[in-house]
């Protein structure tokens, strides 16, 4: 648990902040791929949508789906995060990337709930690139 006036609260504040206000739900039309993602361990569903400008880079990125608290926050910051860069670039992004991305500590039982948008896009990239089987399903389990 965070103690009171810890700069992690701050953090914690903004991720409960995006779960109950999201930035960047709903759906995207029209968009260049979209891609599922599951995480069957915790509930946690996601479609993402993206929309690629002509250089490749995020024009914009919309998610639908529920989840845990966790899930749904992450895939908001990342969304927000991602819009404007390339799309090398959010390939490139790790695990660790994502996490810092957040600014707090992400128990070990919540990373797949926090990293499923990251798989989530990046798989989706990848078949939109014909760089991976569409059969795939991400899932984090």
């Amino acid at each position: 648990m965070t103690k009171p006036g810890t700069g992690n609260e701050l953090y914690q504040e903004a991720i409960l902040d995006h779960y109950k206000n999201p930035r960047n739900f709903g759906p995207l039309d029209p968009c260049t791929f979209s891609h599922d993602g599951e995480n069957p361990l915790c509930g946690d569903m996601l479609e993402i949508h993206v929309h690629l400008d002509d250089d490749d880079h995020v024009h914009k990125a919309r998610f639908e789906g529920q989840g845990c608290a966790i899930s749904q926050a992450s895939t908001d910051i990342f969304l927000t995060h991602i819009q404007g860069q390339p799309i090398e670039t959010v390939l490139s992004m790790t695990q660790n990337d994502l996490l810092n991305e957040l600014g707090v500590d992400v128990p070990n039982l919540r990373i797949k709930c926090a990293i499923l948008p990251l798989i989530t896009v990046q798989d989706g990239a990848k078949i939109h690139r014909g760089e991976m089987d569409p059969i795939d399903v991400t899932r984090t389990d």
